[in-house]
């Protein structure tokens, strides 16, 4: 305000508010603008507010100054907290004398989230957080962000501005990236190493650690060398002996609690994935010095030595346009770092129906139908058995027999499908999709108890399914193949 003295004619400047110590800015501004980033509000909002209250707002400029130096003062805080949560940590270790190779060892409790829910159709989140929690004392230790997306970039405005994009690959490995980077600081940042880990099964965390630390498999250099004549190769097998696990290795092994739940199955078992006889697109850098990607299409034809789906597996790729194959020994890696992506199934499982077989004369179908009433059905056998309708005039004869002798082992691995999704749950609109069942997460093929992956037409990766069986029950399901 401005104030002038009527006998002197002098003018006085008066604020309305002190300033923050420390800044050029109004206590009553900084205060307005904290309070709309905690509740999540903008400029608009506050600005209708103060407008109700008669009194004067705040311009976006201003507002975007006052909110750039609050999240400043917010990182600096949060920083020195988190370095005094790992050293609080670090002394509870050395109490209860926990150390891995003369260094403090603790547990820590990982979590991520993203900006938007996946309902286990559409993995392609633009934002994700992930944070590392310390066990004992249950404060944070490592926060990271991953973000695909800036609005000023995709308003193709090339004004000069923060932009917060950090990541231009899959959002579903954000969150491990997140956490990883955590593990590689902890022993430069607090001085500690994070041995054991608790976590949920909603992403590759697990898996991407173990990759990292327990198994650092490097890929060779010659990346791509055609297959060697045999006295040659085999002189490069009897080289190519498995890695013996240090102790530090063998330490995050075993401080994995047995059968935890808290571990996600789907990342072990994406580790042992089965590559042999697929189809597949293979990203390959062909110039180090300007990273030059290139996708290659090809096909496993055999596997040179390891187990299939393992780190140690060896492969031998034939790619489009090639005569002889070559022998790669890191595909499972770029599996796990996307630089791998399968196309279909080439060895698929014909499903055992009686497709294409006469219909039995009615002596004969009764003799099998007494046949098969002496045989005991299991728990799980009656699981199916059950959801069908007991003689029902509307099913075909054939259908009938089919139903009876094979329905309830049927074979769904390798099969191309259609598969009904709701995709508005408002409106219950649904929407048909093919795709292939590629392979079998746990269970019995067939059974209700089974998990499946499938690859739809038009993703990169396979959607993990628990209700394939129950949809083929009900009609959501239907074969290509067949």
């Amino acid at each position: 305000m401005l104030a002038q003295c009527q006998g002197c004619q002098k003018k006085f400047t008066l604020d309305s508010s002190p300033k923050v110590p420390g800044s050029k800015r109004f206590d009553i501004n900084v205060r307005a603008v904290w309070g709309s980033m905690v509740a999540g509000n903008g400029p608009s909002h506050l600005n209708e507010f103060l407008a109700t209250l008669n009194s004067p707002g705040l311009s976006q400029p201003l507002f975007t100054a006052i909110e750039t130096e609050i999240g400043q003062w917010w990182h600096s805080v949060l920083k020195k907290d988190m370095l005094s949560a790992g050293q609080e940590e670090r002394l509870l270790a050395i109490d209860r004398n926990d150390y891995h190779e003369e260094v403090p060892a603790i547990t820590v409790i990982t979590d991520g989230g993203w900006s938007k829910r996946t309902h286990k159709h559409s993995y392609n989140a633009a934002g994700c957080v992930a944070i590392i929690i310390g066990k004992e004392t249950k404060k944070l230790l490592h926060i990271g962000v991953r973000n695909k997306y800036c609005y000023i970039c995709s308003t193709n405005n090339t004004k000069e501005h923060i932009c917060f994009i950090n990541w231009d690959k899959d959002s579903q490995s954000m969150d491990s990236d997140v956490i990883l980077q955590g593990f590689l600081e902890a022993e430069r940042k607090h001085g500690v190493r994070y041995m054991r880990i608790v976590g949920d099964d909603d992403s590759s965390v697990f898996a991407k650690i173990r990759e990292e630390f327990v198994n650092p498999v490097k890929p060779k250099t010659q990346k791509g060398k055609r297959k060697q004549s045999s006295t040659l190769a085999n002189k490069q097998t009897r080289k190519r002996k498995s890695r013996k696990f240090s102790s530090s290795d063998s330490d995050i092994i075993d401080s994995q609690p047995q059968g935890s739940s808290q571990i996600s199955q789907r990342q072990t078992r994406q580790r042992q994935i089965k590559i042999l006889g697929r189809s597949i697109r293979h990203e390959w850098k062909i110039d180090e010095t300007s990273q030059q990607k290139v996708w290659y299409k090809g096909t496993v034809v055999s596997m040179l030595s390891g187990t299939d789906g393992r780190l140690n597996a060896i492969y031998e790729v034939l790619y489009e346009g090639k005569d002889e194959p070559f022998e790669i020994d890191h595909l499972i890696q770029d599996y796990q770092s996307g630089s791998v992506r399968f196309i279909d199934f080439v060895n698929q499982v014909k499903p055992k129906t009686q497709k294409g077989k006469r219909k039995q004369s009615s002596t004969s179908a009764n003799e099998q139908t007494r046949k098969r009433k002496s045989r005991k059905s299991s728990s799980s056998d009656s699981d199916i058995i059950d959801n069908q309708p007991q003689g029902s005039s509307q099913i075909s004869q054939r259908f009938k027999y089919f139903r009876q002798t094979r329905q309830r082992q049927i074979k769904i691995l390798g099969l191309s499908i259609r598969h009904e999704w709701i995709i508005d749950e408002t409106s219950q609109q649904k929407e048909w999709y093919k795709g292939t069942v590629v392979s079998m997460l746990s269970g019995t093929d067939g059974r209700l108890n089974a998990i499946y992956e499938v690859l739809y037409e038009g993703k990169d990766e396979p959607f993990e399914i628990d209700h394939l069986i129950q949809d083929y029950q009900s009609g959501s399901v239907r074969f290509i193949d067949v």
